[in-house]
């Protein structure tokens, strides 16, 4: 029953629990919210009068902006979660203020609080911050899912309140108030709970405290000030504010009136709150399944432009049926009008009106309009009613008149409203401003306008740029809804671009369209040549008939034979699902083949298939290809398991045997070590919490994090493991088993924590001095990257202490000050130190700050000498004492390693001498090599005499460092003392001796290389350090081919010593030169992650070594270091945009020249 309430719904796996808790929260605060305003307002009318309901008028907005302006000076300070117990909390104090008076004798004064505080409480919980709160658990995809459901459960509460609010008039106001107080209450400890029944941690601020936050006020009159220059500005958006002040002062007359009649005719509490509650009821019963299953159709037929005329047409009938017979009925009407009429037809017909507002102006446009001009609207509204006393008796139209006026003054301005949105359509479309579809919900179709969609439909039938159809036919669907299918459907059959008809075969299968049409394209488009197209074409038949339509399945029978295997994978579940021998048979074979097919590619898409019959007993068939030599394979292999083992009926049978979870944590791919972990969950004995113990101690951040949240789940049966745990001399196991025990017993665990931060904190402060002791040596590679690497782990160190606060402390305030240590702003950074001191102790705080203020370098250097002893030297003592401190042995192995550039540097330098023949150069040089050439000649050379040894360096403490080194029991320093001897006998990275048939690079000279490699100058240390893992050498002679134009991409290549030549064959037989490449040069990288053909040759001009980095290795590198992938990213992303300003400029500057940008982009 749950999982098909899961599929109806739409909720995914793992989402159900925290939806369920979330519309919870809402239904009980919408609930509570439509009580407390029934009888509120019902006492207001009876011990107070109607005579002062514009007093509420008139105040409730002013307190309603003073409250905004508060709420956006916390806003940014305060993630959702707290800000909504805060809100919550206030209101709980200030009616619990109106209660003690209430008590006290003075009902009129807890009345005239407690209605006007109803009224903003609505304003500022549910308008201002429930969305925010919400959205704080989702990204922006799943939230348009959740919403929806989650603001159904206040439409059903605001059902049920009103059907029961009848049962609170056997009590006094005060008892409903009371009751109120404690659904109050109940939403702040659901709130607080969340979390831990989660078993997550709390949702958190996307953005840290900066020094804007503090400027919230401020920033709130700014966004009011700009949105009203933009809604001056804009004719479309002048009649919607106007439309919008008309309506607020409307209501506020109309509210007065039906109370009036309400205090004339109901005259009790009881009597006025048992009505209001039955049109609470009522009107939302009526409401809910329009607004769930007829507004949209409404949308589609009409369009959002005439059905936007919906509610002012209605509103002017029920204003006219008050004036001209003011009684109960009539209302009733008006208070259904303001009600459950307004929100289901005037809130979501005014969010679509805003489409035809460009993104960029939308936000402070509509912050204007609804934080200004509706409070200022309520305002005039209760200014006009406190005016009215006061003229003659005679005047007893003027109220009457006022509300007839204002009725057609807003039909008027709703009408001009209609009539400029299709313009505003228009003139964004016109202006190309398409950003406005970035964030509409797929769901939503709308207007209808006869000119707009037509003109739409003619630009689509004209455009010739795949983007352009793309988007138009993104903006018609939008618009016109179905209505629109057949201008797509020509738009298909015309395209010549194979990639435009399955994109715009995609929008019709996303719209969910129905038509006999649309069959029969979708059948046309499945014989299309190109595959991409077929599979669209086919998931649309999918979704036009089911899948297990006969017509459906004979067809997907026959794309068993269809020679794209994607297609093939596409049509397997719907035949396996058949359940009919026919269809089951061939699928099955297909799928066997599938799955012993050489192709790793094909192996996963088998295992995708595998994964998604919902069946527990599947697992069994996946389980041997865990042994998959493929990372992508045995990834879908375990995703798809843990996926099943979720909707197994059998929870406490686990999926996989503890010797294969064992054997799986130490896969190298750190999602499967990941999940591996989270399907430990499935026992409870000491042989898993050995294994999860055992995964603190994994190299992934993310495999160490999930360890520790299973082991605090676990709670007190694995402290034994814990403390055994502590004993373990790794730093990082020890580490992270004080967070483990801080989250199960923080009181046991607080003398260790400070322990581990003091052990950080030396190891910080230690790190700082090498890099002063290295500040004084001549910058040359391996110093340089040597300096990095210290940097890095020093930066990693303080991460790791900010990690074990977090355990210790609310995690949420931690990541808040270790964001605002890095701020630039002094201030910002003391009032993180300030903070950091009620976490820790105020010498913590001091020694971490002192880490994050460069220009206290004297001042740290003086804190390493008093507290732990620790003293800086010179270049060749640091390098001395970074071998005998705990620290990596990659750092030891590099500082030993830059003695050899450090030793060359001490020699005199040699006399000038002929280059080897390895690095002569050939050729014309072109710019490019003209600058090599004049870098080589400015960077000192190494000394290559005639066999002969060079000068001994002049400090002996370098070649006593070397021995030392020779005799390290460390494999790598060893080696790297090697490579050191290798430079001061006169070789540079990459070069060989006579004797040396072929070099094989080192791990450091790898590094070192990349380092200098402008397309690796972002990456890290440690992600070079796994690059040179994949990176592959590779020596040309010269004149030979590294790759011809027309090979399949697939490769970037590195030059490390020797000369490149680029060339491009124009015409046959014609050959132009693209470049000339030298050390540190690199190519090839625009095709590195597909296999288009090269459009130049590379050719090597005289011996070349070159790493050259495939693109399989990378991914499966990518695949195992998620963090890496990442980087890569950002790398590609940036060389794009490079290419881009490029052409941007030559467009606009010499656009003649444009075209050899195209030939020369991805060379220089």
């Amino acid at each position: 029953m749950v999982r098909l309430l899961h599929q109806a719904l739409n909720i995914r796996t793992g989402e159900g629990w925290q939806v369920f808790l979330l519309c919870l929260i809402h239904f009980i605060a919408n609930g509570g919210v439509i009580w407390s305003l029934i009888i509120t307002e019902a006492a207001f009318l009876q011990y107070i009068g109607v005579t002062f309901l514009p007093w509420v008028f008139v105040a409730s907005p002013l307190l309603s902006i003073t409250a905004i302006a508060v709420y956006s000076a916390f806003a940014d300070r305060v993630s959702e979660r707290n800000l909504l117990i805060g809100i919550t909390l206030v209101a709980v104090f200030a009616f619990g203020g109106g209660y003690m008076l209430f008590m006290l004798g003075q009902q009129l004064w807890a009345f005239a609080i407690w209605y006007p505080l109803t009224l903003i409480f609505i304003d500022i919980f549910f308008t201002l911050h429930w969305g925010a709160y919400v959205n704080s658990f989702y990204d922006t995809q799943a939230a348009k899912r959740i919403f929806p459901i989650v603001s159904a459960a206040a439409r059903i509460a605001s059902i049920v309140a009103g059907a029961t609010a009848i049962a609170f008039n056997r009590f006094d106001p005060a008892t409903g108030i009371l009751f109120w107080i404690g659904l109050l209450l109940m939403v702040v400890a659901l709130a607080w709970a969340m979390p831990h029944l989660l078993k997550q941690p709390p949702p958190t601020k996307r953005a840290p405290t900066t020094a804007a936050s503090t400027n919230s006020a401020i920033s709130y009159i700014a966004t009011i000030r700009e949105g009203f220059q933009f809604v001056r500005q804009s004719q479309f958006l002048r009649w919607m504010a106007f439309a919008t002040l008309s309506i607020s002062i409307l209501f506020a007359l109309l509210s007065y009136q039906a109370g009036a009649v309400f205090q004339a005719e109901l005259q009790t509490v009881d009597r006025i709150s048992s009505v209001t509650g039955m049109l609470n009821s009522l009107g939302n019963l009526l409401m809910f399944p329009l607004l769930l299953f007829g507004l949209s159709r409404i949308i589609g037929r009409i369009g959002v432009g005439n059905g936007s005329l919906i509610f002012p047409f209605g509103t002017l009938a029920i204003s006219g049926a008050l004036i001209a017979a003011p009684n109960v009925t009539t209302a009733g009407l008006a208070y259904f009008d303001r009600t459950a009429f307004r929100v289901t037809f005037h809130a979501t017909f005014d969010s679509l009106l805003y489409n035809a507002v460009p993104l960029r102006v939308k936000g402070r446009a509509r912050a204007f309009i609804t934080g200004l001009v509706v409070p200022l609207g309520t305002l005039l509204g209760g200014l006009l009613l406190l005016a009215l006393p006061n003229l003659p008796a005679e005047w007893w139209w003027a109220l009457p008149s006022l509300i007839g006026t204002l009725a057609l003054a807003y039909v008027g301005c709703a009408w001009m409203v209609r009539r400029y949105y299709a313009h505003a359509l228009l003139t964004m479309l016109e202006q190309e401003d398409y950003s406005f579809l970035l964030e509409q919900d797929a769901s939503v179709v709308a207007i209808g306008d006869t000119y707009a969609i037509s003109t739409l439909e003619q630009r689509l039938s004209q455009q010739h740029s795949h983007e352009l159809t793309l988007l138009t036919a993104k903006l018609l669907l939008q618009i016109g809804g179905a209505a629109t299918a057949p201008a797509i459907e020509r738009a298909i059959t015309q395209a010549s671009e194979s990639r435009t008809r399955a994109a715009l075969l995609e929008l019709l299968v996303a719209a969910d369209l129905r038509s006999e049409s649309l069959h029969q394209l979708y059948i046309d488009q499945v014989r299309d040549a190109d595959p991409q197209v077929r599979r669209v074409a086919l998931a649309g038949l999918e979704q036009l008939l089911g899948s297990q339509d006969e017509g459906f399945l004979a067809l997907a029978l026959e794309m068993l034979k269809d020679p794209d295997v994607a297609v093939r994978v596409q049509v397997l579940p719907a035949l396996a699902r058949s359940g009919d021998f026919f269809y089951l048979a061939p699928a099955i074979h297909m799928l066997n083949d599938l799955l012993e097919s050489p192709d790793a590619q094909q192996r996963s898409q088998a295992v995708y298939v595998l994964g998604q019959f919902e069946d527990a007993r599947v697992i069994r068939s996946l389980t041997p290809h865990l042994d998959d030599p493929s990372d992508a394979v045995r990834l879908q292999v375990l995703e798809a398991i843990a996926r099943l083992s979720q909707t197994s009926t059998d929870r406490k049978t686990p999926p996989l045997s503890l010797e294969r979870l064992a054997s799986l944590l130490h896969d190298p791919v750190e999602r499967v070590r990941q999940i591996s972990l989270m399907l430990l969950q499935h026992y409870a004995s000491p042989q898993s919490y050995k294994l999860l113990i055992e995964a603190l101690g994994d190299e992934s951040e993310s495999v160490r994090s999930t360890a520790i949240d299973l082991l605090a789940q676990v709670g007190r049966p694995v402290l034994p493991f814990v403390y055994e745990a502590l004993t373990n001399s790794t730093s990082g196991v020890h580490r992270m088993a004080v967070v483990v025990l801080s989250r199960i017993d923080p009181m046991v665990a607080q003398s260790l924590v400070t322990g581990q931060i003091e052990r950080d904190l030396e190891a910080c402060y230690r790190y700082r001095c090498f890099l002063h002791g290295l500040r004084d040596a001549k910058s040359c590679a391996s110093i340089d990257v040597l300096r990095s690497a210290l940097s890095e782990q020093q930066r990693s160190l303080v991460h790791d202490i900010f990690f074990v606060l977090a355990g210790a402390h609310d995690a949420q305030a931690v990541r808040v000050i270790a964001e605002s240590f890095t701020s630039t702003d002094a201030r910002i950074r003391a009032n993180a130190t300030e903070a950091l001191e009620s976490l820790s102790s105020p010498q913590v705080a001091r020694l971490i700050a002192t880490l994050f203020e460069p220009e206290r370098e004297p001042a740290l250097l003086a804190i390493a000498a008093e507290r732990w002893k620790i003293q800086p030297s010179d270049v060749l003592g640091t390098i001395s004492d970074m071998q005998q401190a705990a620290i990596p042995v990659w750092l030891r192995a590099l500082a030993i390693f830059a003695l050899g550039e450090l030793g060359t540097e001490q020699q005199p330098p040699p006399a000038p001498q002929e280059q080897p023949a390895l690095g002569a150069r050939r050729g014309r040089k072109n710019g490019l090599a003209a600058l090599q050439a004049l870098y080589d000649e400015a960077t000192p050379q190494p000394p290559t005499t005639n066999g002969e040894a060079p000068p001994a360096p002049t400090d002996p403490r370098l070649f006593e460092l070397l021995d030392a080194a020779e005799r390290d029991a460390e494999a790598e320093v060893r080696q790297a003392a090697e490579l050191a001897r290798r430079m001061l006998s006169g070789l540079r990275i990459g070069e060989r001796t006579n004797q040396e048939e072929i070099l094989v690079l080192s791990t450091i000279e790898k590094v070192l290389f990349l380092k200098e490699v402008p397309f690796f100058q972002g990456m890290t240390v440690e992600q070079l350090k796994a690059l040179a893992t994949v990176c592959e050498e590779g020596m040309f002679e010269a004149n030979s081919h590294i790759f011809s134009q027309g090979d399949p991409g697939g490769a970037l290549y590195v030059v490390v010593n020797g000369r490149v030549a680029l060339e491009q064959e124009r015409r046959k037989g014609s050959f132009a030169r693209l470049a000339t490449l030298a050390a540190h040069a690199y190519f090839g990288e625009m095709n590195l992650f597909d296999d288009s053909p090269r459009s130049f040759s590379a050719i090597a001009l005289q011996d070349t070594l070159t790493l050259r980095l495939r693109r399989e290795p990378l991914i499966a590198l990518a695949r195992r270091q998620p963090d890496l992938s990442l980087e890569l990213i950002n790398v590609l992303s940036q060389r794009l945009r490079e290419a881009n300003d490029r052409i941007a400029e030559l467009t606009r500057t010499k656009p003649r020249e444009l075209h050899k940008l195209y030939d020369q982009f991805e060379h220089d």
